[in-house]
């Protein structure tokens, strides 16, 4: 992903699995900021002045269930911000840096339900929708930050678009004159919302 300095963070594979590099400039070195035995599945950056980290998915052990985790520029901390043990996935920072949006099957085991972390205040995610028993993806954010694009994966053929209020939770369909499969964007590059990835 691009971040707000205009420099890039890059997977590169070395030895076993693949880590993240920041590079500051076109041609410029890279920089190795994650060292794990499991590879990081995605990375999204906050595209704000001054943004203080980016967030990455990654799991334990190979099992699968990735979990958002948060890294700091000024020192290379690293947060984890999700239970540890459930599946997370789509990465959406809202347009001012200061929350994160993602899924997570930690109610269930099977719904793709949507949370949103404050980032700043370093408290537990907030759950904002429920997906009974559906795939629910975070896309993007109104630029006031008051409702964010939200995705309901079915199949490759098949999903549909919602703007879900980001205070109340409630979700409204946006019609669409297109075939649902082409009027829903993917997400982070991710043709749905796969596990352990940041679609």
């Amino acid at each position: 992903d691009f971040l707000p300095d205009g420099g890039v963070l890059v997977g590169t594979r070395f030895g076993e699995v693949e880590q993240l590099h920041r590079v500051a400039m076109p041609l410029g070195a890279r920089e190795q900021v994650t060292f794990y035995p499991e590879p990081v599945a995605a990375a999204v950056a906050p595209q704000t002045a001054g943004a203080a980290g980016f967030a990455f998915l990654k799991d334990r052990g190979g099992d699968e269930n990735a979990q958002v985790h948060g890294y700091r520029f000024a020192d290379r901390s690293v947060r984890m911000r999700t239970d540890g043990r459930s599946l997370h996935g789509g990465l959406a920072w809202s347009r001012d840096g200061k929350q994160l949006a993602f899924h997570g099957n930690g109610r269930d085991g099977v719904s793709y339900d949507l949370y949103l972390a404050d980032v700043g205040a370093g408290t537990p995610p907030r759950f904002l929708v429920a997906g009974q028993n559906r795939q629910l993806q975070a896309l993007d954010w109104s630029p006031d930050g008051r409702r964010l694009l939200v995705r309901h994966f079915v199949s490759a053929n098949e999903s549909y678009l919602y703007l879900a209020d980001t205070a109340s939770g409630a979700l409204t369909r946006l019609p669409t004159t297109q075939p649902p499969g082409v009027a829903a964007r993917p997400g982070n590059g991710a043709a749905g919302p796969a596990p352990g990835g940041g679609g």
